[in-house]
């Protein structure tokens, strides 16, 4: 005879064992959760932590903001510094140019190197000029004829400062002229022949003008432009460079010739900075009379455009804004 009563028994014993396991599992997990030493109690540490730097943060980057303000403002009050790394803050600036390069020299106390500065705030006539991590900037495209005052705040990373002299620069006089282009410059409104320059070579201005002669360029027969289509010009064989600018990039570039019956072949090609052969556009010996080619330059290491032409007249390049 089967024995249930027994058998229902054992069942029950181990059911008992059971919650009883479970009770104490959910103890040790009350326990891992809770507590002082548990998840719960150290996550909420955790965050009230994270708030309490997040808030010191904060009040530190408000500090920072509201010194260089009255120091902008010409409201700061008491001493140039607070910091603990920097023992003396100078700085040097010379014109370059049209910019003028700042030198820092900082003087560390001992024991600290500039690893430890977080910043240096660069001001120049009460404007923040920019910030840099290096003790080197430069403060570009400044106007002539203008006094620039200079100093620098340095933020080390305690948080706290240091200001450095204050240097005068009178930027010189800029002298324009209308220079002869080396090459005739493609750009995205058209050709130009004639560069306006100050007297440290920069750019300011192009336009074209076809009483002014032949452009310079050692490297291209000689050659006169015209502004248009229609007017007769250059030579009855040649070959010639043309400067590229990055706003003619992606344009439509018309070259117009008249080769009467010739078959001569006609070529329009890119080239890098050392005239070496970066792409082929245009390769005809079957076109005779007055024709055109239409080509786009789309690679930015294209710098020069060659066009050669044997036995026929070259007429223009007209670009298409």
């Amino acid at each position: 005879m089967i024995n249930y009563f027994n058998n229902k028994a054992i069942t029950l014993i181990a059911l008992i064992i059971t919650i009883i396991v479970l009770l104490i599992l959910a103890g040790v997990s009350l326990t891992i959760l809770g507590g002082e030493n548990g998840i719960l109690t150290k996550a909420l540490v955790a965050k009230k932590e994270t708030e309490n730097s997040q808030d010191s943060e904060n009040k530190k980057l408000d500090n920072y903001s509201n010194f260089i303000d009255d120091i902008i403002n010409g409201t700061s009050r008491g001493s140039s510094s607070n910091s603990t790394i920097l023992d003396t803050l100078q700085i040097s600036a010379i014109q370059n140019t049209g910019n003028i390069d700042v030198t820092i020299s900082p003087i560390f106390i001992s024991g600290k190197d500039s690893s430890e500065i977080f910043e240096y705030i660069i001001l120049a006539n009460n404007r923040v000029s920019g910030s840099t991590k290096n003790q080197n900037y430069q403060i570009n495209s400044i106007a002539s004829s203008t006094v620039y005052n200079i100093k620098v705040i340095a933020i080390d990373m305690n948080g706290d400062f240091k200001i450095s002299n204050e240097v005068n620069i009178t930027s010189q006089e800029k002298v324009f002229t209308w220079q002869l282009a080396s090459y005739p410059v493609i750009t995205g409104t058209g050709i130009y022949n004639l560069e306006l320059k100050d007297q440290y070579g920069i750019i300011y201005d192009r336009k074209f003008d076809a009483a002014a002669g032949e452009c310079t360029a050692p490297n291209a027969a000689p050659l006169k432009l015209y502004d248009n289509a229609t007017t007769s010009i250059l030579n009855y064989n040649g070959a010639y460079y043309f400067a590229v600018d990055s706003s003619a990039l992606n344009k439509t570039i018309t070259a117009k010739f008249d080769r009467g019956t010739s078959s001569d072949t006609t070529y329009i090609q890119g080239t890098n900075n050392t005239f070496g052969l970066l792409q082929t556009f245009v390769t005809d010996s079957s076109h005779s009379g007055v024709h055109t080619h239409t080509f786009t330059i789309t690679d930015n290491n294209i710098k020069y455009i060659k066009i050669s032409w044997y036995f026929c007249t070259f007429y223009d390049l007209i670009v298409t804004p």
